[in-house]
């Protein structure tokens, strides 16, 4: 693995370049030539390449609407990261367009409280979080990350979740 350091971070630099690159030429229309994208080329991906890649990589989730809610992030359903990025601009700016990202952020939260009404989280009974399935803390660590990522946010912006 050593071996491939250089190339690794290759890798990583041309990805950002790309996507800094393409945020600085266009401000403020990368998430939006991303949900058309999505919104275009709807459903699972394994649609048209399931004999390529099912077994190893199948999309479970496909594509879900922009509105909709999700709880679980995953490699297969970035919903709820979505929501939380993009309520960062509501949350700065209070910019009218994000105001239902922030919705959707809070809902996912929520889902993660016991007693809130849209609660679906698993904990132990030693009160840790977990989902029952394989990879478990795949989920449990992005979960974390998000519930972390999105208390910043509100914190540094005086929000409440709602």
């Amino acid at each position: 693995m050593q071996d491939q350091i250089e190339n690794v971070r290759d890798a990583i630099r041309w990805s950002t370049d790309y996507l800094l690159k393409a945020a600085t030429t266009t401000p403020d229309t990368l998430y939006v030539q991303v949900f058309n994208f999505a919104d275009r080329y709807r459903g699972s991906y394994n649609d048209s390449l399931n004999s390529v890649v099912c077994p190893f990589y199948c999309s479970y989730s496909g594509y879900k609407g922009a509105d909709d809610d999700g709880y679980t992030f995953s490699w297969d359903d970035k919903r709820p990261g979505t929501k939380i990025s993009l309520s960062k601009e509501f949350l700065e700016k209070n910019s009218e367009e994000f105001k239902l990202s922030k919705v959707h952020a809070d809902n996912f939260i929520c889902s993660h409280v016991p007693g809130t009404p849209t609660f679906q989280a698993q904990y132990t009974t030693g009160g840790v979080l977990y989902k029952g399935r394989a990879s478990n803390l795949q989920y449990v660590t992005s979960t974390t990350f998000l519930l972390l990522t999105y208390a910043k946010y509100l914190n540094s912006n005086g929000g409440v979740v709602s």
